[in-house]
């Protein structure tokens, strides 16, 4: 499932950042990582990309960039 793919996306990019004044990534629960995963998935497909395109894959990443940075840095997030 693309939220396996996802999460495994979280999960390489937390080991490259440091920590956050909310939970980082790598402090979060299995559910909640799928959660955020969902969130993500939902928010790219809401744009209009489609599963496995390169603009989806894009998307994701930087959403999920986005979610690090903004827990390393306090902006909005979506979980």
């Amino acid at each position: 499932m693309k939220a396996n793919a996802i999460m495994l996306a979280l999960l390489g990019v937390f080991a490259l950042t440091g920590c956050a004044s909310r939970p980082p990534l790598e402090q979060m629960s299995y559910g909640q990582l799928g959660q955020l995963a969902g969130a993500v998935e939902r928010k790219c497909l809401a744009r209009g990309f489609g599963l496995d395109t390169p603009e989806y894959k894009a998307c994701t990443v930087q959403e999920i960039t986005q979610e690090q940075y903004s827990r390393e840095f306090g902006s909005e997030s979506l979980l």
